[in-house]
């Protein structure tokens, strides 16, 4: 009995060579394939494969906001560019990866593993265990993309003061300047370490390295003094005032 598969990376060139070595092997059917995370949900959910070669890093949803979203989750090869450390925790959890470029000799094993019914065996729970450890590792080391004109800056997320939504962009105020970047609150502080930055307010991220001190206001807030630029204050709604104590333990 073939395996139905779905594909889903945002290259082009990565889904066409993944595509190409699949259909060299017998048993494994492609249904689909799918070049960024709300694409794919809808693909998967629609044609319930049974496995999904599933990219990790992609533009707005990634690979774990994708399996959050799915209504039912198929048995998950991950295609990841991640170092080994991630690569030995996909291994210690039991569940199959292939590491970018993807190879031949490594495809196939993965495809023995499937047939088998090895992959599938992962439980939810161990699932769960996975997701945490390679996301606060991707987290840790990740840097942002910057786009002026030209020239793309990488900026460090250890140097970011706080970010700011505004309008339809995100602002990221650093000591030697602001960035601007297409992205959501929403996404950047899922791209944030969270024990570093906090979500202070709904359109507000700091970084608690930044914080100088609190001054309770009126309505349960906060006005939160940051140590750069001098003089510098940003606002605390009343719940992240609450997950400020939390976090600060006050």
């Amino acid at each position: 009995m073939s395996i139905r598969a779905v594909v889903v990376d945002d290259e082009p060139l990565a889904r066409r060579r993944l595509r190409r070595l699949l259909d060299d092997h017998g048993g494994v059917t492609v249904v689909g394939e799918a070049a960024d995370g709300e694409s794919a949900c809808e693909l998967i959910d629609r044609s319930r494969p049974d496995v999904v070669f599933l990219d990790v890093q992609m533009p707005g949803l990634t690979g774990f906001d994708v399996l959050a979203r799915l209504q039912v989750r198929p048995t998950i090869v991950f295609v990841t560019a991640h170092d080994e450390f991630a690569v030995r925790a996909f291994e210690e959890q039991a569940l199959d990866y292939l590491l970018k470029p993807v190879e031949p000799a490594r495809l196939a094993r993965a495809l023995a593993r499937l047939h088998a019914g090895g992959a599938a065996a992962a439980d939810d729970q161990r699932l769960e265990r996975l997701l945490e450890v390679v996301q606060r590792r991707a987290r840790t080391f990740q840097r942002i993309p910057v786009r002026s004109g030209a020239k793309v800056a990488l900026v460090e997320p250890a140097s970011i003061v706080f970010c700011r939504a505004e309008d339809k962009y995100v602002v990221l105020y650093t000591p030697e300047g602001e960035h601007i970047v297409d992205r959501t609150i929403d996404d950047l502080e899922r791209s944030l370490d969270p024990e570093a930055f906090l979500r202070v307010h709904r359109s507000t991220i700091v970084n608690l390295a930044f914080v100088r001190d609190l001054t309770a206001i009126e309505g349960g807030r906060f006005v939160i003094g940051l140590k750069a630029p001098p003089g510098a204050q940003i606002y605390a709604s009343r719940t992240g005032a609450k997950a400020l104590r939390e976090k600060l333990g006050f």
